[in-house]
């Protein structure tokens, strides 16, 4: 956060300027430095959330063919913000229509094409049942400065399989800007996206 090394607890506000895309804060973050980095003097720190709209009223639909969310900007963690063993948690909600099949993931990563990048959250297929409505939640934990480990795919209080947890490597890098991309990778009829949350939980790898 600054060119001089500072001392073991020195509490300072980190700009939100630093920070781009829909949801991007709008305070300064409070961070503490450990003696090594800095981290969110809580440990926890909300980075993104926005709602888009409501059940009646929807403000950011995909509709007729697979792609990403149309969001006015990508939620954008910039470069050198995380650690490794750090974890960032993705949270979303959505909303379908139809009964066609439809598959959606929730894409991470520094690529400028958002399917060329990790995919914390899914691709999930969706229930064949209109007007459903899901949340997805997943941690990817940086294990390195350019992969880490996800729960994509693990289901609470239930075995989901040997790929519940999945190493993930493709474009992570702690070391450049790097975005979410809410995405459908399968659709033909159409679905809300209602909210989404990033959330930054520090950590240690050992």
């Amino acid at each position: 956060m600054n060119a001089e090394t500072p001392a073991t607890n020195t509490v300072a506000l980190l700009d939100p300027s630093v920070f781009s895309g829909a949801g991007a804060p709008e305070a300064p973050i409070t961070m503490i430095y450990n003696g090594t980095k800095w981290r969110p003097f809580s440990n926890r720190q909300q980075l993104f959330r926005i709602q888009f709209g409501n059940l009646t009223t929807p403000t950011m639909t995909l509709t007729g063919a697979p792609g990403a969310f149309a969001l006015s900007a990508q939620p954008t963690i910039p470069a050198n913000l995380l650690s490794i063993g750090d974890t960032l948690r993705f949270e979303y909600r959505i909303r379908r229509h139809g009964t066609a099949a439809m598959s959606h993931a929730l894409y991470f990563g520094s690529h400028a094409t958002y399917n060329s990048n990790s995919a914390p959250i899914g691709p999930h297929t969706g229930a064949v049942v209109d007007l459903t409505s899901h949340d997805y939640s997943a941690d990817f934990t940086f294990t390195s400065a350019t992969a880490g480990e996800s729960t994509r795919n693990l289901a609470i209080n239930s075995s989901t399989g040997s790929t519940a947890i999945t190493d993930l490597s493709t474009n992570i890098n702690i070391a450049a800007d790097q975005k979410a991309w809410p995405a459908c990778t399968v659709l033909t009829d159409s679905v809300d996206l209602l909210f989404l949350e990033i959330i930054w939980i520090s950590g240690k790898f050992v």
